[in-house]
């Protein structure tokens, strides 16, 4: 798993769409006890999707049924596969799970860019009535023979299963041989 954070992976800020606004009622001390709760915003950090577990509480709130999720690998690879977690017990609203995503490599080296043009690594459905809580999607042949020099990912969440306000990213691993 070379997106793993605890290994050196991390979220590319500057390609990972907004995280969804959680309200959270809360009573503040500073207030006198007659004005009563307040809802405080929070956000969901997607660094969550980068951690080694997934399970309830621990997944990224994307914003919105599309985005992006960007992320530095902890080293330059060769792309084989996506695995994305999604446990039963997040489960609970499946119009949150992700259904259509898109894997996308960065090339960085000119002459493989030049070589590449317009590819992309994997295009995948979800599956959630599936009954495994992991699914791994191979990146296609055609790009895995060019053997390409990839050190950012961007994972793109092209529909989830109906819910306007937000996706939840529980896991990404990527898979490859390093460089």
């Amino acid at each position: 798993d070379f997106a793993l954070i605890s290994g050196g992976g991390r979220v590319w800020w500057e390609a990972t769409s907004p995280s969804s606004q959680i309200s959270v009622t809360s009573r503040s001390w500073l207030r006198s006890p007659f004005s009563g709760f307040s809802a405080q915003p929070l956000y969901s950090n997607p660094e969550w999707a980068l951690h080694p577990q997934s399970n309830l509480g621990t997944c990224w709130g994307q914003a919105g049924p599309e985005g992006y999720l960007g992320i530095h690998l902890m080293s330059t690879i060769t792309v084989s596969g996506v695995t994305i977690d999604h446990p039963m017990e997040v489960r609970v609203n499946t119009a949150s799970t992700p259904r259509e995503m898109l894997l996308l490599g960065v090339v960085e080296d000119d002459k493989q860019s030049r070589s590449v043009q317009r590819f992309y690594e994997s295009h995948h459905d979800h599956h959630i009535f599936e009954h495994w809580n992991v699914q791994t999607f191979s990146v296609i042949p055609e790009v895995q023979r060019l053997s390409l020099a990839i050190k950012r990912i961007v994972l793109v969440t092209i529909s989830n299963w109906g819910n306007p306000n937000h996706t939840l990213i529980c896991r990404v691993r990527i898979h490859g041989d390093r460089i």
